[in-house]
């Protein structure tokens, strides 16, 4: 299992309408009203809009945030250079036809062989075929087989140079570690994303308690300003002090909504 798909917590999600003991009040008359949530074209289509989940957050940057997208990538690349570099071991096929058409000695030589390299003490494991028909002088006379040819099996096993490592066994090392390095980088980006993405998750949710706060304290202004209007109509209170500093009171409240 590829530790990188493990899905997103499915712990308690954060919702943005969980406390359901904060009232909820009207909107400010300062502010224009959202956008409506139903298709013109149809008629009573019922509202599509719904808190959106922590998890879906998560889940979102997971599976379609490009500097996270761009991180797998690379693994891919890594992997695929990887995987191109277990070539060397792969079984190798040799063929050769040599024809001698002018001269005293007309001949022909055909082989075909085998090679196969292990990645224990840089042994290479080949077999192979060769006939050769013709006329040969005395001194190729160990190019010569019988009428059918002749098998050959054997093994090259290195003594002292290329024994413990070599060009292609270093190449495929250092290959192995460079994908190893990549694993780590793709998991340290995604909980650094994750993180990332849920600080600003929490920030836009705490900014929506904010406004609904400063929208509370704005509303409970208000009514109290209607409240000392009345007392001032009745002579309870003196007009010049308490209402012109609830007024204050008002605008400081109605600036620091809109600037929320």
């Amino acid at each position: 299992i590829d530790p990188l798909l493990i899905p997103p917590p499915t712990g308690p999600a954060v919702r943005a309408d969980e406390y359901e003991e904060f009232p909820r009040l009207p909107r400010s008359e300062l502010l224009p009203e959202p956008p409506s949530n139903q298709d013109p074209n149809r008629t009573g289509a019922a509202p599509t809009s719904r808190p959106l989940l922590l998890d879906e957050l998560l889940a979102s940057v997971d599976r379609s945030y490009p500097p996270l997208l761009i991180l797998r990538a690379e693994r891919g690349v890594a992997g695929g250079e990887l995987l191109s570099s277990y070539g060397i071991f792969d079984l190798g096929l040799e063929a050769s036809a040599r024809n001698w058409v002018l001269g005293a000695y007309r001949r022909t030589i055909q082989d075909v062989m085998f090679t196969q390299f292990t990645p224990t003490n840089g042994t290479k494991l080949f077999a192979g075929y060769r006939v050769a028909q013709g006329k040969f002088p005395s001194y190729y006379g160990y190019d010569q087989t019988l009428e059918g040819g002749e098998f050959g099996v054997g093994f090259d096993q290195p003594l002292l140079r290329d024994r413990l490592i070599d060009a292609k066994r270093a190449k495929l090392l250092q290959l192995q570690l460079e994908r190893r390095k990549v694993e780590p980088e793709v998991m340290r980006g995604r909980i650094e994303f994750f993180r990332e993405a849920t600080n600003a998750y929490l920030e836009w949710l705490a900014a929506a308690y904010r406004f609904r706060v400063r929208e509370t304290l704005l509303q409970v202004a208000q009514e109290r300003q209607k409240a000392l209007v009345r007392q001032a109509e009745l002579g309870l209170i003196a007009q010049n002090y308490d209402i012109p500093d609830n007024q204050r009171v008002i605008l400081t409240r109605q600036a620091s909504l809109v600037k929320e």
